[in-house]
């Protein structure tokens, strides 16, 4: 009778920490989860941080043009640009994107107004069902794909989002 409880509260506690564990981990997920899309943000779009958040977020978290450089080819996948072409089912955009390779040959992580930037071109295949009557030249979009943007020029969209109309 001992036995039989020492074991089922062996076994409660097991899976009580089993549990704890699971839990633990999704919540670390979840976190860095939070981080890349924020990092996302930042370093695809870096006009957006004032001047003095971005050395604060980028340079207290990478040293070299190389790390940084690494970071952007490995983790973004959202690239903002100007329609440049409309066609069924498939649009072309002309993209400001940080220049890694530039960027991985600097020693030290460059301030916001010292980015190397290239202009690319992305042809990018939009969701299904996507209404390409909302796109005009000229718009300027924000492309969001499972795909990292570097690397390719060709994209599928998981969703396109119209930032600005065109004028």
């Amino acid at each position: 009778m001992n036995k039989e409880k020492i074991i089922i509260s062996l076994l409660a506690i097991a899976a009580a920490m089993g549990t704890y564990l699971i839990y633990n981990q999704d919540s670390k997920i979840q976190m860095l989860e939070r981080i890349i899309k924020s990092n996302e943000a930042i370093y695809t779009n870096p006009g957006a941080l004032s001047s003095v958040e971005f050395p604060n977020k980028v340079k207290s978290r990478f040293s070299t043009g190389e790390q940084l450089a690494g970071f952007l080819e490995s983790n973004i996948k959202t690239v903002e640009g100007t329609v440049i072409s409309i066609d069924a089912g498939s649009i072309k955009i002309q993209a400001k994107i940080v220049d890694v390779k530039k960027l991985a040959s600097l020693a030290n992580v460059p301030d916001e107004k010292s980015l190397p930037f290239l202009e690319k071109t992305y042809a990018i295949k939009l969701p299904a069902g996507f209404d390409t009557k909302k796109l005009q030249i000229g718009n300027y979009v924000a492309v969001y794909s499972d795909e990292l943007v570097y690397g390719t020029n060709k994209l599928t969209a998981s969703s396109v989002n119209v930032l600005r109309a065109s004028q």
